[in-house]
């Protein structure tokens, strides 16, 4: 049995600190546009957009991994 998603998206204008910028809604959820990651709030898509922004993405390493 399989359940009918609905993409709904509109593009709304989105204020955080002083920043205005207009990104695509879908779903309720706020989506990067840079890399189309999803987000609840504005707050949390401010932040990655600031990441991308200053290159933290770029540079981040991944995690060590342990063999046992």
């Amino acid at each position: 049995m399989s359940i009918p998603v609905s993409v709904e998206d509109e593009h709304v204008i989105v204020e955080y600190r002083g920043s205005i910028i207009r990104v695509q809604k879908v779903n309720g959820l706020y989506k990067c546009p840079y890399c189309d990651s999803l987000f609840f709030s504005e707050r949390d898509l401010f932040r990655h957009i600031l990441a991308h922004a200053t290159r933290t993405l770029t540079a981040r390493r991944e995690p060590s991994s342990r063999w046992h």
